[in-house]
């Protein structure tokens, strides 16, 4: 597979990844649980993900990007809310720390970076069916 072609392609898998955890984040925002909750008792506040993108090297060559997921070590942001569901005694109850601006300039960054992989995959290809083309 033409090298072009591959990076653009694995680019455009990275930035898949980095919007699906994005987008996760966004969507469970407020999704909140029981201050002091553990593994074993009360809710758990949604758990934030981060993605860590790092090249990826052949040979001693770029061979492209790739995206990995883990869930956050920040722990919960505890928040007065005495009528949600999980509150305690004293109105408060944990939240993922979220920060939704951030997340929103995160998913417009994966966008432009997805749109650029896709253009270079568009050129490679071209290129490769013009290279054909003079061949035959």
């Amino acid at each position: 597979m033409n090298a072009a072609l591959s990076i653009s392609l694995s680019g455009m898998m990275a930035q898949q990844t980095r919007a699906a955890a994005t987008a996760s984040n966004i969507a469970n925002a407020r999704t909140s649980g029981t201050v002091g909750a553990t593994a074993t008792s009360g809710v758990q506040a949604y758990q934030p993900l981060t993605t860590q993108q790092s090249a990826v090297v052949a040979g001693g060559n770029s061979a492209g990007t790739v995206a990995v997921t883990t869930p956050s070590t920040t722990p919960p942001v505890t928040t007065y809310s005495p009528d949600d569901a999980n509150a305690n005694a004293d109105g408060l109850v944990a939240m993922p720390d979220v920060d939704e601006a951030r997340e929103a300039t995160d998913l417009l960054s994966e966008k432009v970076t997805y749109s650029a992989n896709a253009k270079v995959t568009r050129v490679a290809d071209d290129m490769m069916k013009t290279a054909l083309d003079i061949i035959a």
